[in-house]
């Protein structure tokens, strides 16, 4: 499964794509975009409101 967070990746998405990819999906591809409103898969995150 294909995965997207925003760019500027800090320690609590990190952890997010550890966990991801060690007890949910170990073949999850990671997107990082610059602009969160742009992202075409199944999002980490989401920006702060």
């Amino acid at each position: 499964m294909k995965w997207a967070t925003r760019a500027g990746v800090h320690i609590d998405r990190a952890a997010c794509i550890w966990l991801i990819r060690r007890h949910i999906d170990a073949d999850a591809v990671f997107v990082f975009v610059a602009d969160p409103s742009a992202v075409p898969d199944l999002p980490l995150d989401r920006p702060p409101a």
